[in-house]
């Protein structure tokens, strides 16, 4: 038998995580969403007038930024900065049934919420 195997000792584990990140490291993205029926495009896909967002859903995150490089071309030299994040899968579960509620209280499009497709 496993030493850490129950439900109960998995939902201690994601207790803990959503602590630490919602209180201790407090590192949040906004998550924007189109809404692709106020967005108008012309025939080559291009937007003119301007694009329409659903309100922001805040995301704990982990940020991890890599080095910065300078690569130079015929053009000159560029900044390059990677950054890694990483997310509790629970909180992006709550964050699409969210951003699936904002859509339907607005009576915009249809509502169709998709299960995960891998399990981590």
């Amino acid at each position: 038998m496993a030493l850490f195997g129950s439900s109960r000792d998995i939902s201690m584990f994601r207790y803990i995580n959503r602590e630490l990140l919602g209180n201790i490291i407090t590192q949040q993205i906004a998550y924007y969403k189109y809404n692709l029926n106020q967005t108008r495009v012309n025939m080559y896909g291009e937007n003119v007038e301007g694009k329409y967002y659903i309100g922001p859903v805040l995301l704990n995150c982990l940020l991890e930024r890599n080095d910065q490089a300078f690569p130079t071309s015929d053009l000159g030299p560029d900044l390059i900065w990677g950054i890694k994040t990483a997310f509790l899968r629970d909180d992006l579960v709550d964050a699409l049934a969210y951003a699936a509620w904002m859509l339907r209280s607005e009576g915009e499009g249809t509502l169709m919420l998709y299960e995960p497709m891998m399990q981590l």
